[in-house]
Order: structure tokens, then C-alpha cells, then sequence
């Protein structure tokens, strides 16, 4: 740790993830990566979670606007457990890039992304 660069992240947001991506995508054994989140689950915050959304609430953007990540939208959503797509009555056959989602399902995809990026870093 002496030799480690410390890079704080503030935010465990979309903002945040995008940073870690880059971050852990420079594969630099010289850097310690510390992200402070005031909530107990990264990717979850206001928008995201039951705080600043209700389950009929949903994003802005649709999955062709979000910049790469560790899985697109697609992919999570074809391997996302099936009671929580029932619950936003998401159907992995019907779904496509261009569609918005609940913000609360939204919200798992990025929690999904930080805990994928964290795996990746680890290894």
C-alpha cells in the first residue's frame, strides 16, 4: 500500500461507476481505488432507489445511450433474476436497447456494474 497512488471516488452513482470503469480498465497495479458512498449499495442512489423512485418511475436514457460497461443493459437484463423482472414485468425476449427502464431496475443494473468492475479488479 506504501507505493499505491489513492484515488477517492465521492459518489457511488453513475458518475462514479463511469470513473471506476476507466480506472480499473488502466489495469495499474500502482493504484488503490477507495469509493465513498453514503448508502450501503453502490449504484442505488436517489434517482435509483426507493428514496427518489417508485417502481413506475423510469430512466431518462435507453440502454444504446449508456457508455460501455462491464455487460450492456441486454445482456443483464437476459441473465437478471426472473422474479425481479416480473416484478417491473420486463420480459428478456421483448426487450431491446432502446427501451428505457424503472429507475429501481435501473439501479440494480448499475449495483450489478460496480459489483462486476470490483470482480475484475480483484483478479
Amino acid at each position: 500500500m506504501e507505493n499505491k497512488k489513492r484515488i477517492a471516488i465521492l459518489g457511488g452513482g453513475p458518475s462514479g461507476l463511469f470513473m471506476f470503469k476507466r480506472l480499473v480498465d488502466t489495469n495499474r497495479p500502482d493504484i488503490a481505488i477507495d469509493i465513498f458512498e453514503k448508502k450501503h449499495q453502490l449504484g442505488v442512489g436517489l434517482p435509483y432507489s426507493k428514496d427518489g423512485a417508485n417502481d413506475e418511475h423510469i430512466t431518462n436514457v435507453s440502454g444504446n445511450e449508456i457508455p460501455e460497461l462491464v455487460t450492456s443493459v441486454t445482456d443483464w437484463i437476459a441473465s437478471a433474476p426472473k422474479t425481479l423482472l416480473d416484478h417491473f414485468n420486463i420480459t428478456p425476449e421483448k426487450y431491446n436497447d432502446y427501451k428505457v427502464l424503472p429507475r429501481l431496475l435501473f439501479g440494480q443494473y448499475l449495483s450489478t456494474q460496480f459489483d462486476l468492475l470490483k470482480q475484475k479488479l480483484m483478479s
